[in-house]
C-alpha cells in the first residue's frame, strides 16, 4: 500500500485523527502546520519527517526523527521548513521507523496554526 494523506485542520477546530499507517503519511505543509501524535498502544514509536532537499546551510539530507513514547499523551512536532521538507507539490512526508500498528493505539493529526 502507499502512504495516505492526512487532513489538515484549522487551529481551534476538532483534530482529524488518523490511525498511523505502516507506509506513512503526507500532508499539505505551509510552514505553519504542526504534527500531533497520540500514542496509547504501550510501545515506543519513532516518527520521521523525510527531508526532500538539503538546507541553505549545506548540510547533507537528514530526516528529522522524534520518539513518540507511550503514555496516552499527545506529542507535538514543530512546523517543518517548507524548503527542506516539502516535495514539489507542497506536501511533507512522515514515516515510522518502528512498526506502526495501523490501529487507534497510534494516531496522527495535523493542525494549521495560520488558519483560525
Amino acid at each position: 500500500m502507499a502512504e495516505t494523506e492526512l487532513t489538515v485542520t484549522a487551529q481551534g477546530a476538532e483534530k482529524s485523527w488518523t490511525n498511523a499507517h505502516p507506509d506513512g503519511h503526507s500532508y499539505k505543509n505551509n510552514g505553519h502546520t504542526i504534527l500531533f501524535v497520540n500514542n496509547t498502544d504501550g510501545e515506543l514509536h519513532t516518527v520521521s519527517h523525510t527531508e526532500q532537499r538539503a538546507c541553505d546551510f549545506g548540510h547533507a539530507l537528514t530526516n528529522k526523527t522524534d520518539d513518540a513514547a507511550d503514555g496516552a499523551t499527545t506529542e507535538i512536532w514543530a512546523a517543518k521548513n517548507i524548503h527542506r521538507f516539502n516535495d514539489n507539490v507542497g506536501k511533507a512526508h512522515i514515516t515510522f521507523t518502528t512498526t506502526a500498528p495501523n490501529s487507534s493505539g497510534l494516531q496522527v493529526a495535523v493542525v494549521d496554526y495560520s488558519k483560525a
